[in-house]
């Protein structure tokens, strides 16, 4: 077995768009039983747009209003005095990869509008996936920073083979940290149910 690796990418322009993109979230896809995207409520009052939400609504497993989640910690309100925030699971499906490149073309899911000017159009960004109920995938669309935790050889070939990463050894906390009911106790067997009914439906 692969010695786990953390491979990260930090930069405000995405290095992963276009084809690259697309290639990346087949590996993704392959190697992950469900993903999520986030929604900063603070931010409605922006009017961004709901395409992407409304087309990924049949591949929904459900959703989560928290105050905390991997990358975010908001005890106490931000300056629009919101801090909770909307995470939208859905199921790791091949056909996805259209669906999501029909909206957005890069992993920290910029999108200039030509109207509002704004980078982040779409209501989601912040794209991570999980693989038995633990992190494997996290983006930070605002920070540009992109990390996966690696211990599969056949899934870190394939992401060393899209592009270069920058790669390090994990702290024994920091792989602890990467299961998905510390961040919201008990999500994990809701989302594992609400998948097993959703492919058997489908």
């Amino acid at each position: 077995m692969l010695v786990p690796t953390v491979m990260f990418i930090e930069g405000r322009s995405p290095i992963i768009q276009g084809k690259l993109f697309a290639d990346f979230l087949d590996l993704c896809l392959e190697h992950s039983d469900f993903f999520t995207l986030t929604d900063h409520l603070e931010r409605e009052w922006r009017g961004r747009r709901t395409d992407l939400l409304n087309a990924l609504m049949p591949y929904c497993l459900g959703a989560v209003r928290t105050q905390k989640w991997f990358g975010y910690d908001r005890p106490t309100p931000t300056y629009m005095d919101y801090r909770d925030l909307m995470i939208h699971f859905y199921r790791s499906a091949f056909e996805l990869r259209g669906v999501i490149t029909r909206y957005i073309d890069n992993v920290f899911f910029q999108q200039p509008d030509p109207i509002y000017h704004f980078i982040y159009v779409q209501t989601l960004e912040d794209l991570m996936f999980f693989k038995d109920g633990r992190l494997l995938v996290r983006s930070t669309s605002h920070e540009g920073y992109i990390e996966v935790f690696c211990d599969d050889e056949a899934f870190t070939a394939g992401l060393r083979s899209l592009c270069s990463w920058e790669e390090r050894e994990p702290h024994p906390l920091e792989l602890e940290s990467r299961k998905l009911d510390n961040m919201v106790n008990g999500i994990y067997e809701r989302i594992k149910l609400d998948a097993v009914k959703n492919i058997t439906e489908r």
